[in-house]
């Protein structure tokens, strides 16, 4: 992208030329008004700040219940018998794509929200009361597949100490 006067690229800056907004570079910013813009104020967030954050332990316990052993190929059994792909389920239960993708593929326990969405529409059981019947989910990493997360580098640094 260049500057919309002269063509020329580099930096550019936004200035009013003759009653019209354009993006210009610094030898044609004395044809017009420069538009000064301010960078906003950068607010360092503490996580502490968040107190609905809780441990991943603690976040299953809470919020989920506790889903059942071998959800993800649960799940995916029941919406491929429906003849649905992700994309429809997700859809249908007004979910993203890539949050169902996760959920079958073991990557992430579906809430409880989700769980009982699921549980209505595919007419499954993913919800259990005994905390022995939960399943912690533990993600193998794979450098090689390009899937790598922050979520997993957090997860790494965790497991190493």
């Amino acid at each position: 992208m260049g500057c919309d006067l002269c063509g020329k690229p580099g930096r550019l800056v936004m200035a009013i030329v003759e009653g019209s907004m354009l993006n210009v570079c610094e030898v044609c910013s004395k044809f017009g008004h420069v538009i000064p813009i301010n960078a906003p104020e950068r607010k360092e967030v503490k996580v502490e700040e968040f107190p609905w954050r809780a441990k991943k332990e603690e976040n299953l316990n809470l919020n989920t219940g506790g889903v059942v052993s071998g959800f993800g190929p649960l799940i995916k059994k029941a919406r491929e018998k429906k003849g649905l792909t992700q994309e429809k389920l997700a859809k249908a239960i007004a979910e993203r794509e890539s949050i169902i993708n996760k959920i079958e593929s073991g990557g992430m326990a579906p809430d409880m929200k989700i769980s009982k969405k699921l549980e209505v529409f595919l007419g499954i059981k993913l919800m259990v009361q005994d905390k022995q019947e939960m399943t912690p989910v533990k993600k193998e990493l794979n450098l090689k597949d390009g899937a790598l997360t922050i979520g997993d580098l957090l997860d790494l640094h965790k497991r190493k100490n």
